[in-house]
């Protein structure tokens, strides 16, 4: 049986893969990993906080946050159970 890894974060791009996956393997075993983008490192941090006012970088730092809680709670979309594959797509390329 064939396996299909997706990675999935959220983005249109890794919607319009589970969907193109699905089209062209179709009988396939699919697992799909949520990717979480990490958050910033100490250097970069610090540099931050060299280069930018407190609030900006509160204010920054609660936006990734809330960010990061939505993707993670946002399931990945269903991709559409097909027979063929779709228009313009062909499973021997």
């Amino acid at each position: 049986m064939t396996r299909v890894l997706i990675g999935f974060d959220g983005s249109a791009a890794a919607r319009a893969s589970i969907v193109a996956a699905a089209a062209l393997f179709p009988d396939a075993e699919t697992l799909v990993a949520t990717v979480r983008t990490p958050p910033p490192t100490l250097e970069a941090a610090a540099l931050a906080r060299i280069a930018l006012p407190d609030a900006v970088i509160r204010e920054g730092s609660e936006r990734m946050r809330a960010e990061n809680e939505r993707q993670a709670q946002e399931p990945p979309p269903r991709a559409p159970h097909r027979s063929h594959p779709p228009p313009g797509w062909s499973r021997h390329r």
